[in-house]
């Protein structure tokens, strides 16, 4: 939810008060991160020892290494970059909209990741790059 409240009651200034887990880029993507780990391997298990048919066909050991590549790696390194970057440069941080804009690509890619749909994976995945 988004608070909107002014700074001086006599002021026309508008301050957009974003929820607290889009106020800094480390914050949804080190939870994702963890949240994509868990439940990915609970996948890799059912597709390895129970014979569960893998999203796109991949070979347990291959799909492992992708989700694990494109999934969790670039949530962390999202969340790393996003936090070390604006401090290295003296820049603003990534917040807000444009936060949560990632997070839905990434999002996106990592749930049709799981579908048969490789060429809007693809699209998606590409997107948050």
């Amino acid at each position: 939810m988004i608070h909107l409240q002014t700074s001086d009651p006599h002021s026309s200034t508008i301050v957009i008060r974003w929820p607290v887990l889009l106020q800094s880029g480390f914050r949804p993507f080190f939870l994702l991160a963890g949240l994509q780990a868990s439940l990915f391997i609970l996948l890799w298990i059912a597709g390895w020892v129970i014979g569960w048919n893998l999203p796109l066909g991949d070979h347990p050991i291959l799909w492992h290494g992708h989700a694990m590549l494109f999934g969790f790696a670039t949530a962390a390194l999202a969340g790393f970059l996003l936090t070390a970057v604006p401090n290295w440069t003296e820049a603003g941080p990534v917040r807000g909209a444009r936060l949560a804009l990632l997070v839905a690509f990434w999002l996106a890619a990592q749930i049709l990741s799981l579908s048969p749909l490789a060429t809007a994976y693809a699209v998606a995945d590409v997107g948050f790059w």
